[in-house]
């Protein structure tokens, strides 16, 4: 190990206390996949951008995202997730690389471009690189997060070669 390593590494380095500031600039450097979470809720459609996404187990076929308290949109599918409705999620790639920002704006212009029911409740996205369709059998908070574990029902492969999207140093990337 280099002696920069070491001083950086040091000691003191680890018995301080985690700085928000130091914690996120960390974080910021894990690529995530961007998906796009959404069903049809009242009558209506309501999705959300999630950079937490997480492929979990393919026996049970399990996947998981985070979404924060703070979010909009969030109680309203967890409504319907507590009611054990099923949601889609869309896994973004190249297709969406202009259109994750919009997809995150106001949810009267979250649908303005194709999307379709798969099932009777779950939406997914045209253009998707993939979708997974599920409902949820854990739902916990975690710190300023509630985490949100689904079982898979029905998981699809779109039709395009597959290029995702990633957030990472807060900005939107391609994995190709």
């Amino acid at each position: 190990m280099s002696t920069a390593l070491k001083n950086h590494l040091s000691r003191a380095s680890f018995e301080a206390k985690v700085e928000k500031a130091s914690l996120r600039e960390t974080l910021r450097r894990v690529p995530t996949p961007i998906t796009f979470v959404a069903a049809v809720v009242d009558g209506r459609p309501v999705g959300m951008v999630v950079g937490s996404f997480v492929g979990i187990s393919i026996e049970p076929a399990l996947v998981g995202f985070y979404t924060q308290h703070c979010s909009g949109t969030w109680p309203a599918l967890k409504k319907h997730l507590d009611r054990g409705g099923e949601i889609g999620v869309s896994v973004l790639g190249i297709n969406f690389h202009g259109d994750v920002y919009s997809l995150a704006g106001p949810q009267e212009k979250r649908f303005d471009r194709n999307w379709n029911l798969a099932g009777d409740e779950a939406i997914i996205l045209d253009g998707a690189d993939s979708f997974i369709v599920g409902r949820a059998d854990l739902i916990a908070e975690a710190g300023d997060h509630d985490y949100v574990q689904l079982s898979v029902e029905r998981s699809f492969v779109g039709l395009n070669d597959s290029q995702a999207l990633v957030f990472h140093d807060s900005r939107i990337g391609l994995v190709t």
